[in-house]
């Protein structure tokens, strides 16, 4: 089992985006912590693209738990929003889910105590400088 940790953030006036992760394994220790930029995107985009990379980096069929502070990302998955954007996105997001054998998610307030949360924020924010 897996534990990701992750966040998405967009700079308008650089017109730069960032996405960052954390993954823990069983016994809670870090096993990657990652960040990149993108242009041309949106804040949203980031939050997919955060999690769809942490998937997509962990090779084995796996369990995994998803923190994220976007609502976007887990009302969409455990509240079945409607996908009304980023078609192409979901598509890549729904393919990264269905190489594991289970894909939990849930919110957790962003800016607030959690140690993970707050450095995925970092190093988002940090990706789009």
């Amino acid at each position: 089992m897996y534990t990701i940790y992750t966040d998405g953030a967009y700079s308008s006036s650089r017109k730069k985006g960032g996405c960052a992760f954390i993954i823990l394994n069983d016994n809670n220790e870090i096993v990657a912590e990652y960040s990149k930029y993108f242009y041309k995107c949106t804040s949203n985009q980031m939050e997919m693209m955060a999690c769809i990379i942490a998937l997509e980096s962990i090779s084995e069929p796996s369990e995994i738990l998803i923190y994220s502070d976007s609502m976007y990302v887990v009302g969409t998955y455990t509240l079945n929003w409607r996908r009304k954007a980023n078609q192409h996105i979901w598509q890549r997001f729904d393919k990264a889910i269905a190489k594991h054998k289970k894909v939990d998610f849930k919110h957790v307030k962003g800016h607030e105590s959690n140690e993970y949360n707050n450095r995925c924020d970092e190093l988002a924010v940090l990706a789009t400088q």
